[in-house]
């Protein structure tokens, strides 16, 4: 591929990300989620550090892992990892961290004569740490709270940011075992919230196979981010066998847009691994993200 259409793909890759605003958090926007096949605001475990600060004791097990490797096109360039861990404390709460990096890498310069001493080559990237804790408030609910820095390389300078959130879970009584969830974060003057609900499906309570179905949506106050709807099915057999499937509609003002068109993840026993494709608007290829989740 030639250097002129990386450029031309990384520069398509900056506009769909909003690559004029100040931090890293709004220059390339939490690709995380789209790992997270379920509605985010359910997110429960290690992955809950980065959607929903309640979940991160809401474990299955004493503690968990999850790895998330992100790949794109060539004619995109964009390449991510990120990686959490999450702690149940003996009454209930929790702890979690996680990191995250995504960028794209050897984007070559459009000016003419570039400037004495400065390379043809620059590298765009985003940093994230984050730290979480979550309490339980009763039986059915809990609370959360996440904090986050954030370090964002433009290629010609770097700033950083600190940002703060907050989210509660809450499973209700009944047959259908409903679950509610939502979260806020505010980053730079914009705060990104999500909102889920699921449920069991009736009538299965005699089989040993389950259903539930989530319905999760997800935006920013300032109209920044895409308005996401989501809707999801999972299928168990026994509580030891998982598969998870959903579809995803974005609405967005922008012409051109990332949007996942493959969701799904595959869990026996302790161990968990999802795909998610993603498509990008005017035939630049796609990107795809997996990640492994390990209980201990």
């Amino acid at each position: 591929m030639s250097k002129s259409l990386r450029a031309l793909g990384a520069s398509l890759t900056l506009t769909l990300l909003g690559a004029g605003c100040a931090h890293g958090q709004e220059l390339f926007p939490e690709w995380t989620m789209r790992t997270r096949v379920e509605p985010e605001a359910l997110a429960r475990g290690a992955e809950a550090v980065y959607w929903n600060p309640a979940g991160v004791g809401a474990l299955h097990a004493r503690s968990e892992l999850v790895v998330i490797l992100l790949e794109s096109s060539q004619d995109l360039g964009l390449k991510g990892f990120a990686g959490a861990g999450a702690l149940r404390l003996p009454r209930g709460g929790g702890v979690a961290v996680g990191y995250q990096h995504f960028g794209v890498d050897d984007i070559q310069r459009t000016e003419d004569t570039p400037q004495s001493g400065t390379p043809d080559l620059i590298n765009v990237a985003d940093d994230r740490f984050t730290v979480a804790a979550s309490q339980p408030l009763g039986r059915r609910a809990r609370v959360g709270a996440v904090a986050e820095y954030d370090r964002s390389d433009s290629g010609v300078s770097i700033s950083d940011g600190v940002g703060f959130g907050a989210g509660a879970l809450v499973d209700l009584n009944g047959a259908l075992a409903p679950e509610l969830g939502g979260s806020v974060f505010n980053l730079s003057g914009s705060t990104r919230w999500r909102a889920g609900l699921g449920s069991a499906l009736p009538g299965l309570t005699q089989l040993p196979v389950g259903l539930r179905v989530g319905y999760g949506i997800s935006g920013a106050s300032d109209g920044s981010a895409e308005l996401q709807h989501r809707l999801s099915l999972t299928a168990n057999w026994r509580r030891r066998v998982r598969v998870s499937v959903a579809g995803v509609e974005s609405k967005t003002a922008a012409e051109t847009s990332i949007s996942p068109e493959l969701m799904g993840e595959f869990q026996v026993g302790r161990y968990a691994l999802g795909v998610v494709h993603e498509r990008v608007a005017n035939g630049f290829g796609g990107a795809t993200s997996a990640h492994l989740v390990v209980r201990f």
